[in-house]
């Protein structure tokens, strides 16, 4: 007699008679991460999302994606893309696993979360010069011009929420989620005013990259609000050649175009109830900065970093919900009572369940008196019979740090990192180690790409041209070591002292943007000028790579001197 119960934690989990073969078996119930197993299921657990040796010929399609989306997208014929996995259930997955969440939160705090600075691409000076490239150097009046105008759309683009916090919301969607979203509104001169975060889980994308569409929760004429890509909404057009005919829209570029004030930069919109063109500026759609995690098996959207560790994830909620109902329980652990010369009837079964169920929970000690039932003179038995092992806690709490390890893994965080000393610590060794991996193979490029984006913001959005916004760099390394280095760089030419201050997040100073030589005699050189010296005269052994070489230069320069 095979029986099988849903059953809680210590609840009764079979009963076996003497007749009864022994076969039993038990589950516990689904209680935990149910769209965990979804997001596992729509993923390359799936034959039909895993891009195959055999189909190697990439379109503009999502790949493997042939059913499209049924909402009534009127946007140009557009369809709706649907994204690899459930975006919401990624969302939810934080608030499961503290692993999880303290990685997301770590990479995204030191990455856009640290302060920041405007800087140029072009070194800053007062004034040219005339051994200087004027392609190489920004004057400080139109470094101050441009400078001014980020720090003012900085101020007042979303005085909700601020500039920072739009950026890091949108940046914990797509370290958790896989892809973010930043709405950007525009003034009646073309500029960006606005931004706001989109939450990831309602936007999806258009087909052949026509735009995006949010899909909230209440039906009617506000459900779909439509997007267009960032920049598409302002632009040039020109005539194509007649046999092509129509318009040709270029997207708005400060470099090829000019001002955006300019008479020949106009208006590209598009209405934002069904995606269609429209001349109502009222009504028009705003745009969309779009933020992916790169992945190759999604050309729209984007994959998170803990994909690879949802099994883990999965594993760790559970254990934690097993522990829970265990203690919830007085730790009395699952029973098989086997019954021996008797066949049992409801009412036994009844009292034996109502007393795990019900006795036990809540009360620390408690006595089970059986009334046993008349066998006619039989010798009857009753066996309680844990059938959990003392030591599967401690199993358990072994499985959960390494599943933990394997989350940490996934995002490319480490022990220290997360803050968790017992394995290692940030001041010494291995601790120190792991950080400067993590500053340089996750941060830095995190960094660079939230440098890219809004410099495109900028430069799109206000005609910003030679100027972006610096995230500081985490900062991991001795100070000491890093004046070393500064110093190095500047005594030989590498480096100005401007670029030196900067990198130290000090203000410029005049003069301070030419690159000299120490030599070995305390000699400073401009480099500049070295090319209007004699041979002779040059003491390059401040940069020789090793001292014999070193000496030999030296020894020569001592012989043309006295020559």
């Amino acid at each position: 007699m095979k029986q099988n119960h849903e059953v809680e934690h210590n609840e009764l989990i079979a009963f076996i008679t003497e007749d009864d073969k022994g076969e039993f078996d038990f589950q516990v119930s689904p209680s935990v991460q149910k769209k965990a197993y979804q997001i596992q299921q729509s993923l390359a657990y799936k034959k039909d999302l895993i891009k195959g040796l055999d189909d190697v010929h990439q379109s503009a399609d999502e790949i493997k994606q042939n059913n499209y989306s049924a909402l009534p997208v009127k946007s140009r014929g557009a369809q709706v893309i649907e994204p690899p996995y459930d975006p919401q259930s990624m969302a939810d997955l934080l608030e499961s696993d503290e692993t999880h969440f303290r990685a997301v939160t770590a990479k995204v705090l030191d990455s856009v979360g640290r302060s920041y600075m405007i800087d140029s691409f072009a070194k800053v000076v007062d004034e040219f010069s005339e051994d200087q490239d004027e392609s190489d150097y920004l004057l400080k009046s139109e470094f101050k011009k441009e400078s001014k105008q980020i720090k003012d759309f900085i101020r007042l683009c979303n005085p909700l929420k601020g500039f920072e916090e739009v950026i890091r919301s949108a940046a914990m969607d797509r370290e958790s989620i896989g892809w973010g979203a930043i709405e950007v509104t525009r003034n009646l001169d073309k500029s960006i005013r606005h931004i706001q975060h989109i939450p990831a889980s309602r936007l999806k994308v258009l087909r052949d990259w026509r735009g995006f569409v949010e899909v909230r929760n209440t039906p009617g004429d506000g459900q779909y609000t439509f997007y267009q890509n960032f920049g598409e909404k302002v632009g040039v057009r020109s005539k194509l050649p007649s046999i092509v005919g129509g318009d040709n829209f270029e997207p708005y570029d400060p470099i090829q175009h000019g001002k955006m004030d300019s008479s020949e930069v106009g208006w590209n919109l598009i209405s934002k109830k069904d995606g269609t063109p429209t001349d109502d500026l009222a009504e028009s759609a705003n745009e969309v900065l779009w933020l992916v995690k790169s992945h190759p098996n999604t050309i729209y959207y984007g994959y998170s970093d803990v994909v690879p560790a949802l099994s883990a994830l999965i594993a760790n909620s559970k254990i934690k919900d097993y522990l829970l109902q265990f203690f919830e329980h007085n730790t009395v652990p699952r029973y098989v009572v086997t019954v021996k010369g008797s066949n049992i009837d409801d009412e036994f079964r009844r009292t034996i369940t109502n007393y795990f169920q019900k006795e036990v929970k809540g009360k620390a000690h408690t006595t089970l008196v059986l009334a046993l039932p008349n066998s006619g003179g039989k010798s009857v038995d009753v066996e309680f019979k844990k059938i959990d092992t003392d030591s599967k806690e401690a199993d358990f709490l072994d499985t959960y740090r390494a599943n933990s390890q394997q989350i940490q893994t996934s995002h490319g965080t480490s022990p220290a990192i997360l803050g968790i000393a017992e394995q290692s610590s940030l001041g010494s060794g291995k601790g120190l180690s792991q950080a400067e991996l993590y500053k340089d193979r996750i941060v830095t490029p995190s960094q660079k790409y939230w440098q890219d984006q809004l410099y495109r913001l900028l430069s799109k959005g206000l005609g910003i041209i030679h100027s972006y916004i610096k995230f500081d760099p985490l900062d991991i390394r001795d100070l000491r070591m890093q004046m070393e280095v500064h110093t190095g760089l500047l005594d030989r030419g590498v480096l100005d002292i401007n670029e030196v201050r900067n990198e130290m997040s000090y203000d410029t100073v005049p003069g301070g943007n030419y690159n000299f030589l120490r030599t070995s005699n305390g000699t400073i050189l401009k480099i500049a000028d070295l090319k209007n010296l004699p041979t002779s005269v040059v003491d390059f052994s401040a940069q020789a790579p090793n001292e014999n070489l070193a000496n030999a230069e030296s020894s020569d320069l001592d012989k043309s001197k006295e020559t």
